[in-house]
């Protein structure tokens, strides 16, 4: 998937979003992307 791809879909909510970790370093939890693989309900911390 290229970046841009991976950027719409978390900008339009179909992937969670990232985590700002000491500024503008950007971060997903391995959790919430591993439940958008399997279809599972990702945990509280999604944000849509």
């Amino acid at each position: 998937m290229r970046t841009n791809e991976f950027r719409n879909l978390v900008q339009i909510g179909a992937l969670p979003q990232p985590i700002d970790l000491a500024g503008q370093v950007l971060r997903w939890r391995v959790s919430g992307l591993e439940a958008i693989l399997t279809g599972t309900v990702p945990d509280e911390s999604f944000e849509s």
